[in-house]
């Protein structure tokens, strides 16, 4: 962590290319706690920490959109998957940048942070 100001500060990077969000929209399908599929998209990966997450977007089909993150991690393969983020920290940190990202969802996204 970082201190500036009088305040910790974690050390936080994102990944976003602009000019290819348009064209090059990464949409997956991922496994509900419920054992059904959703439709994904991502939206940023960050890396918090030299840990790597992925935040992305559930339709609602209803106008609503959930918004949810993951770790990326590797599998044996070399290929990146995602994986449930267990560690309460982490929740913590990613429900921060996730929330300094889209202000408007401050009040909503402490769903990320639920046990």
């Amino acid at each position: 962590m970082n201190e500036k100001d009088g305040m910790l500060r974690d050390e936080v990077y994102a990944k976003t290319d602009d000019e290819e969000v348009e064209e090059d929209r990464q949409v997956f399908e991922v496994e509900l706690e419920d054992g059904t599929t959703a439709k994904a998209e991502l939206l940023c990966l960050a890396e918090i920490d030299e840990v790597e997450y992925a935040v992305y977007a559930l339709d609602n089909e209803d106008g609503t959109f959930d918004i949810l993150a993951s770790y990326v991690r590797k599998d044996e393969e070399g290929y990146d998957m995602l994986a449930d983020i267990e560690n309460a920290e982490d929740k913590r940190k990613i429900a921060e940048f996730v929330k300094s990202c889209i202000p408007e969802l401050k009040k909503g996204v402490s769903a990320i942070t639920k046990d």
